[in-house]
């Protein structure tokens, strides 16, 4: 074993991960998780995954949101937030129609 994946290893087990729980509403067909990544500016960035309909027929879409974020935690607290009441109260917003 290199030194390489030793430390990442160690990365992975001990460093939290930049995704949140999916979050799905009562009916199990519109599900939306955030995502959280470091920016170059020095700030984190987050984008919201939404998956809609069931296995086989299943649509994904992703949305970045605006804001930058001082922390990874701080990030991932508000896009958390967003994500859950995006599936709890059926909230749509808008995204790119794919074809």
């Amino acid at each position: 074993m290199n030194i390489v994946s030793l430390l990442t290893r160690i990365q992975r087990r001990f460093v939290p991960r930049p995704v949140s729980a999916w979050f799905r509403n009562e009916r199990g067909n519109y599900r939306v998780r955030a995502l959280v990544y470091p920016l170059q500016s020095g700030g984190w960035g987050a984008e919201l995954v939404s998956r809609s309909g069931f296995p086989g027929r299943r649509k994904t879409l992703r949305a970045q949101m605006t804001e930058t974020f001082h922390s990874r935690r701080e990030a991932l607290r508000v896009a958390g937030e967003q994500a859950r009441h995006l599936a709890t109260l059926r909230y749509r917003y808008s995204a790119p129609l794919s074809h």
